[in-house]
């Protein structure tokens, strides 16, 4: 089997794939894209033997969880303990069928459009802002606890309407 080379270009869907599980592990948005770049650096750097789609990926994300950990400790930030293998399991189980995470964008994005403003803002200050419950609370005048169920039930919500939309693609 040929070798692939450092002039092979990563192809869009591994891109978005590697930032994605970055996200996943927790990297603020722009750490992802600073690390999902070293990371396709480190692949021209050091070519893979070909040895089909599903094992450049393992190698994508295995190189992208070192990275993380590494920022982690340059930045004395505690990440979470967690086995990579227990790591490969969950992302397997959220892309079984979806490698890149395509549909799950898409079927996020439409999940969200279908959120009413209330609850739509509070997901978009909590994930996208990053803001706590209680910047939310003030925000949109509710209590803490009461942002805490919303965030829960839209959580809830979501995932549901994500499972619906993945199984009738099918």
């Amino acid at each position: 089997m040929s070798k692939r080379t450092a002039t092979r270009d990563p192809a869009p869907a591994e891109h978005r794939s590697v930032w994605r599980f970055l996200r996943f592990l927790g990297a603020p948005a722009d750490l992802a894209d600073d690390l999902t770049q070293e990371v396709f650096l480190r692949l021209c750097e050091q070519p893979l033997a070909d040895q089909g789609d599903a094992a450049r990926l393992a190698w994508l994300r295995r190189t992208a969880l070192n990275l993380f950990r590494s920022a982690g400790r340059r930045m004395r930030r505690e990440l979470r303990a967690i086995e990579p293998t227990q790591l490969d399991e969950v992302w397997a189980r959220i892309t079984v069928s979806d490698p890149t995470g395509d549909r799950h964008a898409e079927a996020l994005r439409g999940c969200m459009q279908r959120l009413e403003g209330r609850t739509r803002e509070a997901l978009a200050l909590r994930y996208g802002e990053g803001l706590g419950r209680e910047a939310i609370a003030e925000r949109l005048a509710l209590s803490p606890e009461g942002v805490k169920s919303l965030l829960r039930r839209a959580l809830e919500r979501l995932r549901n309407c994500i499972r619906i939309r993945l199984e009738s693609d099918r």
